[in-house]
């Protein structure tokens, strides 16, 4: 319009001119305004979903649920306890071990664990699983014997607390060097009961 009044003067009225142009600037502001209003919107979906992700719990590792504290729906506060999980893909078998061999027993040796899993029809699946001796105690009991555990790899979870296993703790004899070419020496079997 103020191009086309340039152009030709008095095409289209002075105030009418100018009341177009506070439409546009007016539309333009509104545009502005719904700009933010959608910013300010999208913000708030954000904080939205970082609060709703606040009543979820996730582990960053797998387990089990053996203890239950809190329910669905109630109040808890930061760093509440609201539930107990036990991780089974390493389990901890402890055993005593003759004592005679508390020399040779160190931590780190490897172990084989034997697991007799019971079935529903009254049979048992044998089962072995590896790891490595994590702990020999300093002292023998009143039988001769000395406590050791081990950490056992358990990725299908056959060995659950309070079955009862098989542990071998393989020792190299005290007498054995390694011989030329790096052969290792012969090993013995340490049972655990």
């Amino acid at each position: 319009m103020r191009q086309a009044n340039e152009r030709r003067p008095g095409t289209f009225d002075a105030d009418e001119v100018q009341q177009r142009e506070l439409e546009a600037a007016n539309a333009e502001l509104r545009v502005e305004v719904a700009e933010h209003d959608f910013a300010v919107a999208q913000l708030e979906v954000e904080r939205e979903r970082a609060e709703l992700a606040s009543y979820r719990i996730e582990s960053a590792r797998g387990g089990l649920v053996t203890r239950v504290v809190k329910r669905a729906g109630e109040g808890v506060h930061a760093s509440e306890e609201v539930l107990e999980m036990v991780d089974t893909s390493t389990v901890r078998v402890e055993g005593h071990a003759d004592g005679r061999y508390i020399a040779a027993l160190k931590p780190g040796l490897p172990v084989e664990v034997f697991v007799d899993i019971p079935l529903a029809d009254g049979s048992t699946a044998k089962q072995r699983l590896t790891g490595r001796l994590g702990f020999v105690d300093v002292s023998l009991s009143s039988g001769h014997e000395v406590r050791v555990w081990a950490d056992v790899d358990n990725p299908a979870a056959f060995v659950a607390e309070g079955l009862v296993v098989r542990m071998v703790i393989t020792v190299a004899p005290a007498d054995s060097t390694p011989v030329e070419g790096g052969v290792p020496p012969r090993t013995n079997p340490v049972p655990c009961n």
